[in-house]
């Protein structure tokens, strides 16, 4: 480590987080097709997934250059077959459905943090047992909840989550 850095990942390489917009304008050329990461196929939405985009694109490089192999043509052009499969498969689909949710919490990064510890700690109080009627502690919940994060904050902060996962 660096004096004063701070470690952002411990793995082989850091992992491309720009969704969609961040992906390769060419995915193919002369005898290269690329897949899973190394294509930018990362969807950075609440789910975070990699691998299974990784799987399936090397699955459709593969078929694509199986389909290919008979005419032993591996140019650019040809090679396009393999955009096409990505453009009708889940992969992009997928990765354009939640294109803005990158952005959405680097703008907003209480949704990877403040929310998820905030619901925990309200779901702890709400289920720990104690002498206290639900009514009451369903009172404590609501003026904690309204005291952190408050409902106007929230909804509004709701409404943009939603707009970024492709909900409304």
């Amino acid at each position: 480590l660096l004096r004063g850095g701070k470690t952002e990942e411990y793995c082989a390489h850091l992992i491309p987080e720009t969704g969609y917009s961040g992906m390769p304008k060419d995915l193919v050329g002369d005898g290269v097709i690329l897949v899973g990461d190394a294509a930018g196929l990362l969807n950075t939405s609440f789910f975070h997934e990699g691998v299974n985009l990784a799987m399936a694109s090397g699955l459709m490089a593969a078929e694509t250059v199986i389909e290919l192999r008979r005419e032993k043509d591996f140019s650019k052009e040809s090679l396009s077959i393999y955009k096409r499969k990505l453009e009708n498969s889940f992969v992009l689909k997928d990765l354009r459905k939640f294109q803005k949710f990158s952005s959405l919490v680097d703008k907003n990064p209480e949704f990877l943090e403040e929310f998820p510890s905030l619901f925990a700690e309200l779901v702890t109080d709400y289920f720990r047992v104690e002498e206290k009627s639900k009514a009451e502690i369903e009172k404590e919940i609501i003026r904690k909840f309204k005291k952190k994060v408050g409902f106007f904050k929230f909804s509004r902060k709701l409404f943009r989550f939603a707009q970024a996962m492709g909900w409304i």
